[in-house]
């Protein structure tokens, strides 16, 4: 049997200040990076932070898609879960690592919710 969901959690490395700390950018990478995706979006909320950085979420009918952002260490902290079989959350990323261009990136994949389980 297959999961109920998959967990992605991505660290990204030596992306551009401007990009981690453009709020209507990343508002922009993170929604089409749920559309792509197959995701249907509730709600989006981004805060800016003083001197820099940004935080926010996606909300989906499948779970969420969030980034919280450090542009003085060019790092994004990234977090994806989606649930169902009709969502593709590498999709996401790989959408979100284009737009954000890191130097590298570190992925963790989590199995969520082990349907035989249930």
């Amino acid at each position: 049997m297959g999961n109920i969901g998959v967990h992605l959690i991505a660290d990204l490395y030596g992306c551009d200040f401007d990009k981690l700390n453009n709020q209507s950018f990343l508002r922009s990478t993170l929604t089409t990076a749920a559309q792509v995706a197959g995701c249907r979006i509730l709600s989006v909320n981004f805060e800016s932070f003083e001197p820099q950085g940004q935080t926010g979420v996606v909300i989906v009918a499948e779970s969420h898609l969030s980034i919280h952002t450090y542009p003085e260490f060019g790092y994004a902290a990234t977090d994806l879960f989606t649930c169902g079989t009709q969502t593709m959350p590498w999709i996401a990323l790989s959408s979100i690592i284009a737009a954000l261009s890191p130097s590298r990136h570190e992925v963790k994949e989590i199995k969520r919710g082990l349907s035989n389980l249930i």
